[in-house]
Parts: structure tokens; sequence; C-alpha cells
């Protein structure tokens, strides 16, 4: 089964090598609290890259460009973008990433941003041997991270679509003459 997984191009960022059967992968290790399980089923999403990014939906034409809708640079949202790059989730990635990179600095000399993205979606790539309490430490911030940072974009996009929604009622209330109002 690890072979057959090893191939899937929706598993390359994730460590399978520590999976036994009946086991279940880290990223799922919780306490079973509803919190937990919403935070680890966001990173295990983007870990698997089925989190809805608009690089993602600009494929499937569900989304008219692949840029962030957040940012005024025009960047592709990709995941290097949201977790790291979007200027909207500043403040959550200071409050949380240097708590990871103290993690990941007692395992890997030079730190990348390439590599601590890939220490944010499973640590357990970059550092096999990892002690379980660490990895622990790391994957509870890191769902904590990708989920502050889930939380806001959703929150965001829903607030534009109210707003969008509204001036398009309010457009069609005054091309009617106030009717409706």
């Amino acid at each position: 089964m690890k072979a057959q997984a090893s191939v899937q191009s929706s598993l390359k960022a994730i460590n399978l090598s520590r999976l036994t059967p009946g086991s279940t992968h880290h990223i799922w290790d919780t306490d079973l609290n509803a919190k937990d399980v919403n935070r680890a089923t966001i990173k295990l999403r983007l870990a698997t890259g089925t989190y809805p990014l608009n690089t993602m939906l600009f494929k499937f034409s569900t989304v008219s460009s692949p840029s962030c809708e957040n940012c005024e640079d025009d960047a592709a949202e990709d995941i290097y973008h949201l977790i790291l790059g979007c200027d909207t989730y500043t403040d959550i990635r200071n409050d949380l990433i240097p708590l990871i990179m103290a993690i990941e600095k007692r395992y890997i000399n030079a730190t990348t941003e390439q590599s601590l993205l890939q220490f944010i979606i499973d640590p357990s790539v970059l550092c096999p041997n990892m002690d379980y309490k660490d990895l622990q430490l790391a994957e509870s911030l890191s769902r904590r991270l990708l989920f502050n940072i889930h939380s806001r974009r959703d929150h965001l996009r829903d607030w534009k679509k109210r707003e969008k929604d509204r001036s398009h009622v309010n457009s069609t209330n005054s091309r009617m003459g106030g009717a409706g109002t």
C-alpha cells in the first residue's frame, strides 16, 4: 500500500515511511476535539493539494483568475503564497512561524523558505527521526497556523461576496427607480 501511495502526486508532500497498518499519520494525531479535527482537515487538504487555491480553481474555470484575491500585487494564489507570501496573513505568521522555526532549527541547519514550507506541511519529510514531542508540537503549531490563515481567508471571501451582492442589489434598485427599498 505504501508503494501505491508513494506514486500519488497528491501525497508527495507527506512522509509515508512512518505509517504502519492500523495507525494514523501524525497530521491526524490530535486530542480528538472538534477544533483539532478541523485544523487537521485544513492541513491535510493543503498537504494533499486538495485545498481550493485559486491556482487550482482557475484550471477548472471555477474562478476568473489564479491571482490571490487578498493581494494588491496580483500574485498567484498557490500554497507558497498562501502560507508564506501573502501580506494579508503577516500577523498570523509573525505569531507562529518563529515558534515553528525554533523547532525546525533543532534538526536543520540552514532554513530556506522551501524547507520551512515543507516543515509546516509535514516536518517528518525533512526530519524523519524527529523526537515525538517535537513532532507533536510542530504539528500543533502548524495546524494552528494553517487554520488561522484559512479562517481569515474564508472570512474575507464571505465579506467580499456579501459586499458584491449588496452592491448588485443597490444597483438593481437604483435602476428600478428605488423599487424594493
